[in-house]
């Protein structure tokens, strides 16, 4: 059963969701003629959940999962611990919650399916390039949360495994249905596996990732970009001898 938050962290919930300090001294005046619309319990827990994601995803890309507690994501946020457990019930807990929102910014501009009318081809590339693109928008910081959730799920945090594997089976999901599409409509090479392959390029691009989070400044991420796509497209595209057994 999920424990109550404490009457401190309700008010905290209250307080900050609707933006004030909680305490009268600081609460901004509402003006005479237009009274400040109360937000709705929904609509305080949502923002209370977003402002606890948003800071669970920095805390664990300086710190680690291991070196992250509840106490400070919920610090963080503006929120107590026992608001933090409330919501998530553990650490666990909100982890996965953390995962299943880095996947859902990072498929903002991700079509999927993609367009009836897309060739596989097209739609492979299509992938690559908005992998790149909500790269370059999420930064290292989110970028390192991800790679440090999927290393530490490797060794220090076993537990974290389930969450990770569920990320990139994903990943590799959508890419194989593209592929499979453009072997089936002429546009990949007919001799390619759509699963092998999904792995194949989901691990280019994870690497690729890793490699701009070390250097970011020495590694030209539009540069690296445009040759991955050619890279995919020539490995890809019909014309090449077909593999031998």
């Amino acid at each position: 059963m999920t424990a109550k938050p404490s009457a401190r962290a309700r008010r905290s919930e209250r307080h900050i969701a609707a933006g004030t300090s909680g305490s009268p001294a600081h609460a901004p005046r509402a003006a005479a003629s237009r009274p400040a619309r109360r937000r709705t319990q929904a609509e305080r827990r949502a923002v209370a959940i977003e402002r606890m994601l948003d800071a669970a995803i920095a805390l664990i890309g300086e710190k680690g999962y291991r070196g992250t507690t509840l106490a400070e994501i919920g610090h963080k946020a503006g929120y107590s611990r026992g608001l933090a457990h409330h919501y998530f019930g553990s650490k666990l807990g909100l982890m996965y919650a953390v995962a299943k929102e880095l996947d859902r910014r990072f498929a903002r501009r991700m079509q999927h399916p993609p367009p009836a009318e897309q060739r596989g081809l097209d739609a492979v590339l299509s992938y690559v390039a908005d992998y790149f693109a909500q790269v370059a928008d999420a930064g290292t910081g989110r970028m390192r949360t991800v790679l440090v959730l999927l290393f530490e799920s490797l060794a220090a945090a076993p537990e974290l495994r389930p969450i990770v594997a569920g990320m990139s089976a994903a990943s590799r999901a959508h890419l194989s249905e593209r592929i499979a599409r453009g072997i089936a409509d002429g546009s990949i090479r007919p001799d390619l596996d759509p699963e092998m392959q999904a792995m194949l390029i989901a691990g280019l691009l994870r690497n690729v990732v890793h490699e701009w989070v070390l250097d970011p400044t020495g590694i030209d991420l539009a540069a690296v970009r445009a040759e991955t796509l050619a890279l995919v497209r020539r490995h890809l595209a019909p014309g090449l001898p077909a593999r031998s057994a």
